[in-house]
């Protein structure tokens, strides 16, 4: 129901996307791969919803959750919110994981009195702050967990139980679809986990509406008996190659070396373009290229400057399809002194051009 007023909300963006897969998979997407923590249900999601007119009741283990607000003062809070969290595993945090973008999938099977063309409630993800460990079985609109109160409550104030501004945000009025999932770009608050703040989720709350009788969304938790229509979390993420230079190498005079990069491995499922050499160690991964590279003593020696008689440094880096480049991996590499008779033959020469003088 709609008393006239607008309805404003920043970009906004509706998108409907399929289930990925049945069980866990990681799947090559253009640069990136998506991570898809499963059905049916998951062990690690947490979710309970909130109720302003109801501030001690707990609503954990129910299958459904709602998002609302009937009050259009935005210094009011809303009138129900819900929470939501993923335990990530642990290679989410591996320092060689880049997250490029990160959705909150939640399934929404209803509209809440939005019934008219005015009708509309925007919809954003809030990231909880690290001190607020809330508890699915315990939260209230008055407390986190036990006795712990939300510095605001209903999970508001912005400086100790959530962050004011929402990693993204979601217009939804009387054409907006149900029974369908909807996502919200949440790759800076997955970016801030990874950079070390405490993971405590998301508080999915309406920070606007176009006014009038309480207005919102309902939306499947993980209770729900559909195992389908559960809260999802899909991140696109990339892993940086690791390189293996095996070796130790040596190299006769006059003669030549293969150099094996071939124990350099894809840690997603892209594959390696480039091995690139740095063989004087001068920081420069440009002296030879390729997994297995035939290098002479003459071109070791007199071109790159190594050392005969040492055994020197190697490293190597591998670039993947991705555009990531791995870490330094080092081996060895010993070049040959010119051999006695050589030596000898030398010094005979030298001789003969003294007496000739």
């Amino acid at each position: 129901m709609s008393h006239g007023k607008s309805c404003h909300s920043a970009a906004i963006v509706l998108a409907v996307f399929s289930i990925i897969a049945s069980t866990a998979t990681a799947e090559h997407a253009q640069t990136t791969l998506r991570y898809n923590p499963g059905q049916p249900g998951h062990t690690s999601t947490y979710d309970t919803y909130i109720n302003l007119d109801a501030p001690t009741v707990n609503y954990n283990g129910n299958w459904y959750g709602h998002i609302t607000r009937d009050s259009d003062d935005p210094a009011d809070p809303p009138e129900k919110s819900t929470l939501v969290r993923f335990d990530l595993p642990s290679w989410v945090y591996d320092s060689s994981v880049t997250v490029h973008n990160g959705k909150l999938g939640l399934w929404v099977y209803g509209l809440i009195d939005l019934d008219t063309s005015y009708d509309c409630v925007n919809v954003g993800a809030y990231r909880i702050n690290p001190n607020r460990d809330w508890v699915d079985s315990q939260a209230t609109w008055n407390v986190f967990k036990g006795t712990s109160n939300w510095s605001t409550a209903g999970c508001e104030n912005t400086t100790w139980d959530r962050v004011a501004t929402a990693d993204d945000t979601l217009m939804f009025t009387e054409n907006s679809a149900i029974n369908r999932y909807y996502e919200w770009t949440v790759t800076g608050s997955v970016n801030a986990w990874k950079g070390g703040a405490a993971n405590r989720g998301w508080n999915m709350r309406v920070p606007s509406y176009d006014g009038g009788p309480e207005e919102g969304i309902s939306v499947n938790l993980t209770e729900s008996s559909t195992a389908a229509n559960r809260p999802k979390l899909w991140l696109d993420w990339t892993q940086t190659p690791v390189a293996d230079a095996d070796g130790p190498y040596s190299c006769d005079y006059v003669g030549s070396v293969i150099l094996n990069g071939g124990g350099s491995y894809e840690r997603d499922a892209g594959s390696l373009v480039q091995w690139a050499w740095d063989l004087n160690l001068d920081g420069n991964y440009t002296d030879a290229y390729g997994v297995g590279p035939s290098l002479t003593w003459d071109y070791l020696v007199n071109t790159l400057g190594l050392t005969p008689g040492e055994s020197q440094p190697i490293g190597l880096k591998v670039f993947d399809d991705d555009g990531e480049w791995s870490t330094a991996a080092y081996s060895t590499l010993y070049v040959a002194v010119p051999e006695p008779t050589t030596m000898a033959f030398l010094a005979l020469g030298g001789l003969a051009l003294l007496r000739r003088r």
